[in-house]
């Protein structure tokens, strides 16, 4: 097992590392992340927006998605996607939240008073069914399921994917070591930020819809280039 200088100087070169290695992902990623960008600095140049309004909130969602990503994908480059996807975590569950409260405004009061009513909270942000009708609905929601069964928690299904046990000896992984599970991760990573970007742009359409219109053909290419790439990385990943 390393020191704490040696882990932290792998990660760091882990990191240089992917900027040659995997510059395509990383592109990807830095133009999604500006899309993101364009979409807060375009609330606040609404001078009618108000923290009364439930659209002020929503935004705050969006920022917590996006330093979440960020985050995450900074792991991800250091090779350490265990880590990666829990930072995520949050950030996928802020989207739910945001299309909740955009469906129905008078959910933000429950969120906000969550630590006076937890039971309602519980119930609107927990236990109810994500609605029906937001994007990628099905495939957001087998992903927050797939954290919690295989990631979250320090289950079998966690310790089979990071630890390995050998005759005297039990090692756990602190940086990825299978390629092949490296990029799958990697793809799955960037896959699911695209589709949370929908659901935000699916808010923005009612109320800025000029927004919407004005980006849908650059985010439609960020879109198909990451569909090229995960079509080039086939070898690499074996699907």
């Amino acid at each position: 097992m390393p020191d704490y200088l040696e882990y932290t100087s792998d990660s760091d070169h882990n990191f240089k590392a992917a900027l040659l290695k995997i510059p395509e992902a990383v592109h990807i990623f830095g133009r999604l992340d500006q899309h993101i960008t364009a979409m807060i600095q375009h609330l606040g140049r609404l001078p009618e927006l108000t923290a009364r309004d439930a659209f002020f909130f929503i935004g705050t969602f969006v920022l917590i998605f996006q330093r979440q990503s960020r985050n995450g994908f900074s792991l991800l480059c250091r090779r350490m996607s265990y880590d990666a996807l829990l930072v995520l975590r949050p950030g996928i569950e802020a989207v739910i939240f945001a299309y909740r409260i955009f469906r129905e405004p008078r959910l933000l009061e429950v969120w906000a008073r969550r630590n006076d009513n937890f039971r309602e909270f519980s119930q609107q942000f927990r236990r109810a069914e994500i609605p029906g009708d937001m994007p990628h609905r099905d495939a957001i929601a087998r992903e927050i399921d797939f954290l919690n069964d295989h990631w979250a928690h320090p289950s079998i299904n966690y310790f089979a994917s990071s630890v390995a046990i050998a005759d005297r000896e039990i090692r756990v992984h602190f940086f990825d070591h299978n390629d092949q599970q490296y990029f799958l991760v990697l793809l799955s990573f960037l896959d699911i930020c695209i589709k949370s970007a929908e659901v935000f742009r699916r808010i923005w359409t009612d109320r800025f819809n000029v927004f919407v219109t004005s980006t849908d053909d650059e985010f439609r290419r960020l879109a198909d280039d990451f569909g090229t790439l995960k079509a080039r990385w086939r070898e690499r990943t074996g699907r």
